[in-house]
């Protein structure tokens, strides 16, 4: 195949392949970019209800272990007392 015939064949491809995504492109740039931001905030909001759930939770288990401290150290002091 001649380098004429190889590139016309490639930008007939090229061509064929842009004509074809514009044909079948689901929906408009704008439409897309406005889908993504949309996307984008509800991820934002999930994030920051999942970081509020995780600071709920570290704090309970601080508490647990705050508690169970607690309770191992006034053991040991009666441990050593007796």
């Amino acid at each position: 195949m001649s380098a004429k015939s190889y590139l016309t064949t490639v930008v007939l491809a090229l061509a064929s392949g842009v004509a074809l995504g514009v044909l079948i492109a689901p929906s408009s740039g704008k439409k897309t970019r406005k889908r993504i931001r949309k996307s984008a905030v509800g991820m934002k909001d999930n994030l920051g209800y999942a970081v509020l759930r995780a600071e709920d939770h570290l704090a309970e288990l601080r508490d647990l272990v705050e508690d169970a401290t607690g309770k191992a150290v006034k053991s040991a002091k009666s441990a050593v007392k007796a």
